[in-house]
């Protein structure tokens, strides 16, 4: 618990809250301390270096994704002393919704007394029954503004062997919001089909990375652009809205990932540097 409260206490301060400012701006401050609610909330956290805790954490607040486990739309992930960034459902849903191409679009539990099967020709979940019994599978599905659609059915089994495959963590969402996360799956499954904005892509590929880590893959979304370009896309907007502000932001964007480096460098090693720095082709 000690070092909890003292990794608590450094989120807190200056140094730290500066770090936050090139994605959350003014609320850099509230966004630290969203941080530390999120570490103090979880004793499993307590032991991470605070270079992943500032890295992993910037790519929520790049993302305009809240933390804090309540609202489900992106987790801190402890994984052997390390910080790890993990998407949620209702961040999904957030991205999704921002991309302005979606028609309709959602997941849903899939319960026993509803009967499921697969329809795999026609792409359909066909049930003849009620929402009773337990849950046996997940159902997602999107339709773009343009017509285009797609859906998908795992059974509760795929889901848990995606789990075991892909999330080692103990302490993680996938065992205190097991429906959200499979949902989270599926809908992320199908919706790699669908045309996705910068930031949606970005995202992705950082919940891939953070899978592939703990599942042992060194791979991710080679196309997929950088969080040091997230914070420079944002400068550059508050550049647009407030020219008065257009040196300054530019030179927090800069400084905060020269020292995102160097702590990141000094924590953990990452074999991803070089994959997340490819360009958006929206």
């Amino acid at each position: 618990m000690a070092n909890e409260a003292a990794l608590v206490k450094q989120l807190s301060s200056d140094k730290v809250v500066e770090q936050f400012v090139a994605t959350a701006g003014a609320g850099a401050k509230s966004f630290a301390k969203e941080v530390a609610l999120t570490i103090s909330g979880n004793p499993a956290l307590e032991h991470a270096k605070l270079g992943t805790v500032i890295v992993e954490a910037t790519k929520a607040s790049a993302l305009g994704l809240s933390l804090l486990p309540t609202v489900g739309e992106a987790y801190l992930v402890p994984y052997k002393g390390d910080a790890q960034f993990q998407l949620g459902y209702k961040g999904i849903v957030q991205l999704a919704t921002r991309s302005g191409q979606m028609k309709s679009f959602g997941a849903e539990n899939v319960y026993a007394g509803e009967n499921p099967k697969w329809d795999k020709y026609n792409q359909e979940l066909v049930t003849d029954g009620n929402e009773a019994g337990d849950v046996v599978g997940y159902y997602a599905f999107f339709t773009l503004v343009n017509g285009f659609k797609m859906a998908a059915y795992w059974p509760k089994e795929k889901v848990e062997a995606h789990r075991d495959r892909f999330s080692k963590s103990k302490k993680g969402p996938w065992s205190t919001d097991f429906d959200a996360m499979a949902k989270k799956t599926v809908l992320k499954s199908i919706l790699q089909f669908a045309p996705k904005s910068s930031e949606m892509k970005r995202a992705f590929a950082e919940d891939t990375q953070a899978e592939y880590v703990q599942a042992g893959i060194y791979d991710v979304t080679p196309d997929a652009p950088s969080i040091e370009t997230a914070a420079k896309d944002l400068a550059a907007t508050r550049q647009s809205q407030s020219p008065k502000q257009s040196d300054d932001s530019s030179h927090e964007a800069e400084n905060l990932f020269d020292e995102l480096s160097d702590l990141d460098k000094k924590s953990t090693p990452n074999p991803f540097a070089e994959n997340l720095g490819g360009t958006s082709h929206d």
